[in-house]
């Protein structure tokens, strides 16, 4: 598939959705691959990395194994 063909499939892909948060999604992406521009932090996105560095401080964290496992086992389900 050529550039073309794939800018097309995009539009018709987007012009087809009316999910309101899978818009704004596929724009801030749009944007963030587009803008020099460095990106801000949300406040929710600030505490979700707090939370996630106080895990891993506390040794509370899962292998990446483990992690494959579980996975594999919950889409068995």
């Amino acid at each position: 598939m050529n550039i073309s063909d794939l800018k097309l499939e995009l539009i018709l892909q987007i012009s087809n959705l009316n999910d309101k948060m899978k818009l704004e999604e596929i724009l801030e992406l749009l944007k963030f691959q587009t803008e020099s521009s460095i990106h801000e932090v949300s406040e929710e996105e600030k505490i979700a990395i707090i939370e996630a560095k106080n895990q891993i401080l506390n040794n509370n964290v899962l292998s990446n194994n483990v992690v494959n496992e579980e996975m594999n086992e919950w889409l068995k389900k």
